[in-house]
């Protein structure tokens, strides 16, 4: 399958327009455009997605490289130099606080344990607002480690698939894969050392925000 066909299908599973996929990986609305077209608008010829935007689509759709790399069959570019990258552009950049942890029942804007300051694109917070989380625990290994901060945006509905910052039966938040059938709703951990969450009947349940971004320090 080719990259942009991955795109196509997971931006229709989790209603996404072409712009908030581009938001999501740091890369312009017509870059991704072209990679779901398949063509090089210089060339006519077939586009070959490189590592650097395999990389990025990875991170968006919050799966590991090798994964999303499997499922490639076409040629892909070895160069990381991307066409139409945000990053090239001059871009201002304000700072969202990285909270160690959410409590149940008390809103973001009032927590306290504001352990750092990072910078995000100023233009992400046009659509939104955000905040940072710093990770705690395993569960959602090796997708998301213990002692990496990810970036959510505020919002209080999800989708499933979403990666999702959630507090249930009072308890502090957790980072888990928010999966909703037709009659059940679980919070899903990657790591299948960790049970699911039935959150179906839990009136304490509530979606603080969707995770966005992660930031990993080595």
């Amino acid at each position: 399958m080719r990259l942009g066909e991955i795109i196509k299908r997971y931006r229709k599973e989790n209603k996404l327009t072409l712009e908030d996929f581009a938001k999501r990986c740091g890369l312009s609305k017509a870059y991704i455009g072209f990679i779901e077209n398949g063509i090089n608008p210089g060339t006519g010829k077939p586009l070959q997605p490189s590592v650097g935007s395999i990389r990025k689509v990875a991170a968006a759709m919050m799966i590991e490289f090798d994964e999303l790399l499997g499922m490639i069959d076409e040629e892909v570019v070895l160069g990381d130099v991307e066409l139409f990258s945000l990053s090239d552009k001059k871009s201002v950049s304000v700072k969202i606080p990285v909270l160690g942890r959410v409590a149940a029942g008390i809103p973001i804007e009032a927590v306290e344990e504001v352990i750092e300051y990072v910078d995000i694109p100023e233009y992400l917070t046009k659509n939104g607002s955000y905040f940072g989380l710093l990770i705690k625990g395993d569960s959602m290994t090796p997708l998301i480690n213990d002692g990496d901060v990810v970036i959510v945006k505020k919002a209080s509905t999800a989708v499933t698939g979403n990666i999702v910052i959630a507090t249930t039966n009072n308890e502090d938040a957790v980072c888990k894969k928010y999966i909703k059938k037709r009659k059940t709703t679980t919070l899903q951990s990657v790591n299948p050392e960790y049970e699911d969450i039935d959150v179906s009947k839990d009136p304490d349940f509530h979606i603080w925000g969707i995770v966005t971004e992660l930031r990993r320090k080595l």
